[in-house]
């Protein structure tokens, strides 16, 4: 029903019929049981809202025309536990923070700073300034950065502590060498902190034959080898040992040299003293004694490196010289029993491997 009507208007001094006087009853009485309509009501009424029924049915509440008290833009709302309540405007940045069960929302400042860095929360969509497919994030002692793609077959390799990672080429993938023949300082390369580093010593000097006392000269002693993988910071010293020296990569890695021969004994192989590997020199071969016409005996190897020189041929009536050691570190050969000369030690060589 919409808004009442009066069915019957009565002039004073007029008969009242019962039937018409129940009519305008039964219109008022039929209205106001269950049959009041928005019609009915004044549209200045205010009414209590504690006289207002719950809403349960959805689709009865037009948020649009919901209207909060103080309400800003940026507002939201909660519930304490006893009531929907209004939440004010945070600050720029801020991100809402649930207090968990029993407890109320609040807005809160993330740990960290303006380059992304968020401390003890769990980042799904991180985008960082150049990132590329291939690219890694790591931590500079400052702020989380980028590490460029490297190139293929690369790996990530770490500096350990206080250092950041770099792309690097596998172990014996080296793309840099040089090599010493002589003494000098190795300058390193701005980023390479780890080398590889081979060194031989010098080959010692075989002895001459004695024609007088029948003995054929012996062989020098060959050089000795070492290696490391040397962490270096700085310029690292070189020495290279000519015949019987010793050679040397700083502190790293240190090759002895190999002991002349002497009469019909051979030298003594080199010793080695530093480095990850360390092999001694193999030694001269003994002069024969007592033989005219006897050849000098071999000078002794480097390891990994040259081969002792032969000793000087015995035949008849020549003085025939031991030959030179080979290069690196290979002893000198004897001289045969004519009274040949002995063949002089090899030198030495270092060789340093880096990658960059």
């Amino acid at each position: 029903m919409g808004t009442i009507s009066k069915p019957n208007t009565f002039s004073a001094g007029s008969l009242i019929v019962a039937s018409e006087h129940n009519a305008n009853f039964d219109t008022i009485y039929n209205e106001f049981n269950g049959n009041i309509t928005n019609a009915n009501i004044d549209a200045a009424a205010a009414i209590a809202d504690t006289k207002l029924a719950t809403i349960s049915s959805s689709g009865k509440v037009d948020f649009a025309a919901l209207t909060v008290s103080g309400q800003t833009q940026g507002d939201v709302m909660y519930h304490n536990g006893t009531a929907w309540v209004r939440l004010s405007t945070g600050t720029n940045g801020q991100l809402l923070e649930s207090g968990g069960a029993a407890a109320n929302p609040a807005w809160t400042t993330l740990a960290g700073d303006a380059s992304g860095t968020v401390d003890g929360n769990t980042v799904t969509d991180l985008t960082l300034t150049s990132e590329a497919q291939g690219t890694i994030a790591y931590f500079n002692g400052s702020n989380w950065v980028i590490l460029a793609v490297g190139t293929a077959d690369q790996f990530l390799q770490t500096k350990g502590a206080a250092a950041n990672p770099v792309w690097a080429d596998s172990v014996g993938g080296f793309t840099n060498m040089e090599a010493f023949t002589s003494g000098g300082t190795w300058t390193r390369p701005a980023g390479v902190d780890t080398v590889w580093v081979r060194v031989w010593a010098g080959g010692g000097n075989g002895s001459s034959g004695n024609d007088g006392n029948d003995e054929a000269g012996s062989g020098g002693g060959g050089g000795a080898y070492a290696e490391d993988y040397a962490a270096v910071s700085g310029n690292v010293t070189v020495t290279v040992g000519s015949a019987g020296g010793t050679s040397s990569f700083g502190a790293f890695a240190s090759a002895g040299g190999g002991s002349n021969a002497s009469g019909v004994t051979g030298g003594a192989g080199g010793s080695a003293t530093a480095g990850d590997l360390q092999l001694s020199g193999g030694p001269g071969g003994d002069g024969v004694d007592g033989d005219a016409g006897a050849s000098g005996a071999f000078g002794g190897s480097s390891p990994f490196g040259g081969a002792g020189g032969p000793g000087g041929g015995g035949q008849a009536g020549s003085t025939d010289a031991g030959e030179t050691g080979t290069v690196p570190g290979g002893g000198g050969g004897g001289g045969n029993e004519r009274g040949g000369a002995g063949g002089a030690g090899a030198a030495g060589l270092v060789i340093v491997y880096w990658s960059q």
